[in-house]
């Protein structure tokens, strides 16, 4: 199977999620949800393999920061129709973003104390704050 039909695979189940999330008003809307969930592990395998061949990880660490920017105000905005609450942490991009950065120190850090210090006690309460 391609990248490229993962990504197929994996945009459809998001979009079906996200119908349940925003437009489904009764019980069956969890149904949506199930569908979505399995976007999730396919979007991170495609960002590790991405992550790994890429031939400038300061441009794809950029890139994913300004879609995750770009995707927090598309939902945001929607929510606003919707009468959700959209919470920063549920964005996928940004939390690419974040295992780009712990992958990149892990990658150039050799010290095995201050790389969990970093990530337990920084990242984590960053993130869902």
């Amino acid at each position: 199977m391609s990248i490229f039909l993962l990504k197929i695979i994996a945009l459809i189940t998001m979009l079906i999620d996200h119908i349940g999330y925003f437009f489904i008003q009764d019980d069956s809307y969890l149904f949506y949800r199930e569908i979505g969930r399995i976007s999730t592990p396919i979007f991170l395998f495609v960002f590790t393999e991405g992550f790994l061949k890429t031939s400038n990880r300061k441009k794809y660490q950029r890139r994913l920061l300004y879609s995750s920017i770009i995707m927090f105000i598309g939902n945001y905005i929607l929510s606003l129709f919707c009468s959700q609450i959209y919470p920063l942490n549920t964005n996928i991009i940004f939390t690419m973003f974040l295992c780009s950065l712990i992958l990149n120190l892990l990658e150039n850090d050799k010290s095995i104390l201050y790389k969990c210090f970093f990530i337990s006690f920084i990242l984590i309460p960053i993130y869902y704050a």
